[in-house]
C-alpha cells in the first residue's frame, strides 16, 4: 500500500505597517437608571489565535457637550465601564450630545465625534408564531422542524416633528431547567438561565424605509423549538434608538455579517468610524469601530410549555 504524503507551504500574509497596531473600540451610553457607559477594545486581527486580543489603555473619559467628564472603570482586560446615577453631577439627557476620549499606553489620543441621544419610543406588542422549516437530514430527506419566529410592533415615527426612527433591537433569554438525577420534576432543583442571544444578523430598522403607516412589525429572531422552551421562556427585547451615523454603522455590520459571497452584492469595505485623532480631527487609519448613545427601552415576553 502506498500512502502518498504532502507538506503545507506556510503562506505569509502581508500586513499594512498601520494595521499592524490596528484597534477596534466598540462604546456605548445608555441612559437610564442608572445611565451606563460601557466599552471594549481589542486588537483587529493578527492572523493568529489571538485576534480578540482584548486591549488595556491608560484612561478612558465620556465627555457632554461642555466638555464635562466622567472616568470609566476597568472591570476586565479591554473593558471599561460606568454607572451615573440620575442625581449625579454628570447629566445624561436627551438631547444632549456626548463624546469618548480613549488615550492609549502607546500615547494615542482618540476622540469620537459627537452622538446625541434620541428618545425612544415605547416598544409595542411582541408576538411568537409557530412554524415549520425545511432541513435535510443525516439520510438526505427533507424533514420539518418546529420553530418559533419573534416579532415586535414599533412606531416609526421618532417624535412629533415626524423625524423617522432607527431602531437596534437586542436580546436576552431566561428559561427555566429542572436538574433532577432521576429525571423527575417533582424531586427537582429548579434553575433559572439567563443569557444574551448572539444572534447571526444584526436587528436595525430604519423608519425611512416606510410611508403611510405609523407602526411595522419587524422580525427579530427565528429560533427552533427545545427544551428551552419545555418549564416556561421568557424574551427579553432591549429597543434602543440610533442616530443616522449610527444606523450606518450598524447597518454595514449587519450586511457584513449577512454577506453570502453571491456576484451580486456590492463590494466589500471598509466599515467607517466615527473615531478621529484629538490633534487634528481626522480619521485614525489604526482605530476601527463606533461609540454611540441611546435611550433604551425594555419589553418581554412569556411563552408558556
Amino acid at each position: 500500500m502506498i500512502i502518498p504524503l504532502g507538506c503545507l507551504d506556510e503562506i505569509d500574509l502581508p500586513i499594512e505597517p498601520d494595521l499592524d497596531a490596528a484597534i477596534v473600540i466598540e462604546g456605548q451610553l445608555s441612559m437610564g437608571n442608572p445611565s451606563v457607559a460601557s466599552i471594549t477594545i481589542t486588537r483587529l486581527f493578527d492572523f493568529s489565535a489571538s485576534s480578540l486580543q482584548p486591549v488595556n489603555v491608560r484612561e478612558v473619559l465620556l465627555l457632554d457637550e461642555n466638555d464635562q467628564s466622567v472616568e470609566l472603570n476597568e472591570i476586565a482586560p479591554g473593558t471599561y465601564k460606568v454607572s451615573i446615577e440620575n442625581d449625579a453631577s454628570f447629566k445624561v439627557e436627551v438631547g444632549k450630545s456626548y463624546r469618548l476620549k480613549v488615550t492609549t499606553f502607546d500615547n494615542r489620543l482618540i476622540i469620537s465625534t459627537p452622538e446625541t441621544i434620541r428618545s425612544t419610543p415605547e416598544p409595542g406588542p411582541v408576538e411568537a408564531t409557530l412554524f415549520e422549516k425545511d432541513r435535510l437530514n443525516d439520510e438526505g430527506q427533507i424533514v420539518q422542524d418546529d420553530f418559533l419566529a419573534f416579532s415586535i410592533e414599533t412606531p416609526i415615527v421618532l417624535s412629533s416633528d415626524g423625524e423617522a426612527a432607527r431602531y437596534l433591537w437586542s436580546l436576552e433569554q431566561t428559561y427555566l431547567l429542572t436538574d433532577s438525577p432521576n429525571r423527575s420534576l417533582e424531586n427537582g432543583k429548579e434553575c433559572y438561565i439567563t443569557e444574551v442571544i448572539d444572534v447571526s444578523s444584526i436587528n436595525v430598522l430604519d423608519g425611512n424605509q416606510y410611508t403611510g403607516v405609523e407602526s411595522v412589525s419587524a422580525l427579530i429572531y427565528e429560533t427552533p423549538v427545545n427544551y428551552y422552551f419545555a418549564e416556561g421562556y421568557y424574551l427579553t427585547i432591549v429597543q434602543q434608538s440610533l442616530s443616522p451615523g449610527a444606523y450606518r454603522y450598524w447597518n454595514q455590520v449587519s450586511q457584513v455579517i449577512n454577506r453570502t459571497g453571491n456576484m451580486f452584492e456590492a463590494p466589500a469595505g471598509t466599515i467607517k468610524s466615527n473615531f478621529v485623532n484629538v490633534e487634528d480631527g481626522e480619521s485614525s487609519p489604526n482605530v476601527f469601530g463606533y461609540f454611540y448613545a441611546t435611550q433604551t427601552d425594555t419589553t418581554r415576553l412569556y411563552v408558556s410549555p
